[in-house]
Formats: structure tokens, C-alpha cells, sequence
């Protein structure tokens, strides 16, 4: 790194790209998306970026400044895909560029900086800081989708006892009535159950014509 060239036209274009995105994401954030612009990583994090951009290039130090900082963004292509279409959201991908890009990348470079290349003054210190902030930020994501898978197999449990205590019918017609109280499954066939209802009818009938018989039979007092 300390033969990489300080200055160039493509890391002044790349920087004021930067500077531009990160001012446009803020005013837009402001107007459209509020509730997801944190005032950690969106406001605090821009405007410092954007003032560390503006000192690095009176100092000519753009292109190390890209070198450094480009490659931590690939996990968050990832990551802002899986916002912006949901069905491709998918945890490997994420958290292992997360790790391979913001940890060890930066623990590489931050060995450089300190043991081999002259930085601008403060700049290892903000690159050690980072990594610990990166490693944090793991540990927030690890511990969220912990959470989350959690919550899918509790969920998942939840409606596989519905699915249980509810009157299920097989293929061969007949009904699977499971009990709340017990695992015991009883199994019916739709003509027993047809002709259960039917004899409970017609002894509801004998037994209400019965008592009219009686009734219209009994004397006058």
C-alpha cells in the first residue's frame, strides 16, 4: 500500500459520488423513508464520512481512502437487497461477506496501517475503531436471527397443534377426530356417523310422539 498513488481522476469521481450519495440518502430518507433512517448509522454515519472525504482529499489521500473503504460495502449489497425484494433476502450470504469484508479485510488493514504505511493522523485510530463497531454489529445480527428463527419454529409448533386438535378428513373418507386432552385418535367412517345421526334422530322423534300419546291418553281431573 505505501506504493499505492495518493491521487487520481477516478478516486476523485468515486469520492464525490460518495459524498453525493450519502447527502442524497439523507434528504430523500428525510422526505420519504424517515422511519429508516437511524441517527446512528444514517445521519452521524454520513455527515462524518462526508467531512472525513473533504479532509482526505486536501490531503491527496483519496485513493487510499477508497482502497480502504470500498470493499466494506459488499455486504451491504446484500443487505439492501434483502429490503428492497424480501423473496431474496437470505442469511448465508449476508453474514459472510459481513464477516470476510468488515472483519477480516479490516483486520488486515488495520495491521498495514499500523505497522507499515504512514496514514493521515487519526486514521488508524478510526480504522480500529471500526472493527469494533463491525463486531458488534455481527453480534446485533447473530443474536436478531437467533431471535427470528426462534420465533418461525414457535410459530411452526403453534400450528402444527392446531392442525392437530382440528377434524382432519384422510383419503379413504372418514374423519380424524383428535382430542385436545388426549393423543388417543379415533377414526369414523362417514356412514357411521351418518347413521348415528339418523338414529339419534328418529329416537328424538319416538320419544317426543311418545309423550304426545301419553299426554292426549292421561284422564281429566
Amino acid at each position: 500500500m505505501e506504493n499505492f498513488p495518493r491521487e487520481t481522476w477516478s478516486s476523485t469521481i468515486s469520492a464525490g459520488y460518495f459524498v453525493g450519495y450519502c447527502f442524497g440518502d439523507l434528504v430523500l430518507g428525510l422526505i420519504h423513508y424517515r422511519e429508516y433512517t437511524d441517527p446512528v448509522s444514517g445521519w452521524i454515519h454520513h455527515i462524518v464520512y462526508a467531512c472525513l472525504v473533504y479532509r482526505l482529499a486536501i490531503t491527496k489521500q483519496l485513493s487510499f481512502f477508497l482502497v480502504c473503504g470500498a470493499p466494506l460495502e459488499l455486504s451491504t449489497v446484500f443487505l439492501a437487497g434483502g429490503h428492497m425484494f424480501p423473496h431474496l433476502r437470505d442469511d448465508f450470504w449476508f453474514p459472510v461477506s459481513f464477516f470476510f469484508s468488515r472483519i477480516v479485510f479490516v483486520t488486515l488493514m488495520a495491521h498495514e496501517m499500523i505497522f507499515n504505511v504512514v496514514t493521515p493522523p487519526g486514521g488508524t485510530t478510526i480504522y480500529v475503531l471500526a472493527l469494533f463497531m463491525h463486531v458488534y454489529w455481527l453480534h446485533l445480527y447473530l443474536r436478531g436471527r437467533k431471535r427470528r428463527v426462534q420465533r418461525r419454529k414457535k410459530a411452526l409448533e403453534q400450528e402444527q397443534q392446531t392442525q392437530r386438535e382440528a377434524m382432519l378428513t384422510n383419503g379413504h373418507g372418514q374423519k380424524v377426530i383428535i382430542s385436545k386432552t388426549t393423543t388417543t385418535t379415533t377414526i369414523v367412517s362417514e356412514g357411521a356417523v351418518a347413521a348415528y345421526s339418523s338414529s339419534v334422530a328418529r329416537h328424538s322423534e319416538g320419544t317426543f310422539q311418545l309423550r304426545i300419546k301419553n299426554q292426549q291418553t292421561q284422564p281429566t281431573q
